[in-house]
């Protein structure tokens, strides 16, 4: 009894002296030198807004669909199942350092015991004991797991921000281009009306023999034109309808709207802060900064599992060779014992598992830079945008105004018999054109936006995360 004593405290000493060690890396944040500012930045504040998507896009039926898409789209329902899967497998991993107890319940008949023993003669045997096992984490080969887990349940829930962050874009995106698309329908219906007015009138003229056929078949053409591209428009309508519809989780159906694509207010100009504020505000960064971290601590359960493990073994039950004295006061026996394990030869797999581990984490560093320096590039690239098109909606403005005065003037023109119908059809052709290319301007500034809304990690919901 004293020696088992002595063995149970030289273990127990051992225990303390090494709880504290973890084998394999500790995590060091990868350096990533991000510029002092954005390339196409036009102003000099240097904070953040807040970005939520209830403060940017100012329209009540489009944060319903928002809210819509976020209640029932089944890829965002997907993600957080999986945020879920993620918290029960850390729910395991914080399980692993502690004792297991079993029961061990036999009966049989033999010259061998349950315990492996000899016995001289064929004998009953019974057995009726629960058994408890710890495998003493001493390189750390647990906690690096539970680290490991840990970081994979953050990096789940960072995906899923990302997913969420993905869906209103494209809510948004897609609720945008849907004005869009209706905004040119009635240009291109407006158009067709006109120039049905105009077939009529020319038409009307040949058969009295004041104009040429000529002017008739362009006037037809240009009618039939403007007819199809309003046909084009209720297609493309419709699409974006079922495309938004699947988005929100729900059948195709006719999507509402209450405003129109030109009521929308922009600012001028918008703040975005440091570039370096991106590593701590977009889910994809953090994303793959938290899968660096998970990885790491991979490699060091890769690296505890070269080393010998160490066990401890109780077990205290009933054992008799009479099933009718089972319970007898001599049959009750117990034993407490150490299991040491390790490694001597292996052909270098468990090298080569660490390895591989390593690997990984550089790959893992390298997709972290990669995202990093993308963001930086899609936040300067849609700066760029918002600054080019507002330029762009401003000049074809005013060549929109131009080319209404023509398309007036040119018909008040033919209508006095100066100049031939060719000319009203290239002043229409073109003030037709413009207003569509205003349109898809509007669209696209509107959109950048987005993008800037997206890029900067805005509108997506705070959640805690417990560790």
């Amino acid at each position: 009894m004293k020696i088992i004593t002595n063995i149970i405290g030289a273990l127990f000493f051992s225990i303390v002296l090494l709880s504290g060690c973890k084998v394999g890396p500790d995590m060091k944040p990868p350096e990533v030198l991000m510029p002092d500012a954005y390339r196409f930045e036009y102003n000099d504040n240097d904070s953040i807004p807040d970005l939520t998507y209830w403060k940017v896009f100012k329209d009540p039926v489009l944060l319903r669909y928002i809210n819509n898409a976020i209640d029932n789209n089944q890829d965002l329902g997907i993600a957080m199942n999986r945020i879920e899967e993620s918290r029960l497998a850390l729910g395991i991993s914080k399980t692993l350092q502690l004792p297991s107890i079993k029961f061990l319940g036999q009966a049989g008949y033999g010259t061998i015991s349950p315990n492996n023993t000899i016995i001289p003669s064929e004998n009953d045997q019974y057995v009726l004991a629960p058994q408890l096992s710890w495998e003493l984490d001493i390189w750390g080969k647990y906690r690096r797991n539970k680290e490991s887990a840990v970081a994979s349940f953050t990096q789940t829930n960072y995906g899923y921000r990302a997913v969420m962050l993905s869906l209103v874009t494209q809510v948004a995106n897609t609720y945008f281009t849907i004005l869009d698309y209706k905004n040119r329908y009635k240009i291109a219906l407006s158009t067709y009306k006109s120039r049905e007015e105009s077939y009529s009138i020319i038409k009307d003229r040949f058969d009295r023999g004041y104009t040429a056929l000529l002017d008739v078949n362009q006037a037809e053409i240009q009618m039939n034109f403007a007819y199809t591209q309003m046909i084009r428009y209720q297609r493309l309508i419709g699409n974006s309808e079922i495309s938004l519809s699947i988005l929100m989780g729900e059948m195709p159906h006719k999507i509402e709207t209450e405003s129109t694509l030109y009521e929308r207010e922009l600012p001028f100009y918008v703040p975005v802060g440091m570039p370096s504020d991106l590593l701590l505000r977009r889910p994809d960064i953090l994303k793959d900064y938290y899968n660096i971290v998970r990885l790491n601590a991979d490699v060091g359960v890769a690296v505890a599992q070269r080393f010998p493990s160490l066990s401890l073994t109780a077990t205290g039950g009933l054992v008799n060779d009479d099933a009718t004295n089972f319970f007898t006061s001599n049959s009750l026996q117990w034993s407490v014992y150490g299991i040491l394990a390790g490694p001597i030869f292996n052909f270098g797999r468990n090298k080569k598992r660490v390895e591989i581990a390593r690997t990984k984490v550089k790959a893992a560093v390298l997709q972290y830079e990669r995202t990093v320096i993308r963001s930086v590039g899609e936040i300067d690239n849609t700066l760029l945008e918002i600054d080019t098109y507002r330029k762009e909606i401003e000049a074809t403005q005013s060549m929109l105004a131009a080319a209404g005065s023509a398309y007036t003037l040119s018909k008040a023109r033919y209508a006095q018999g100066v100049v031939s119908y060719l000319e009203v059809l290239d002043s229409e052709k073109t003030y037709f054109r413009v207003q569509m290319n205003l349109s898809r301007l509007y669209r696209q500034r509107i959109i950048s936006f987005v993008k800037l809304y997206k890029g900067l990690g805005g509108g997506w919901i705070e959640m805690e995360i417990s560790k």
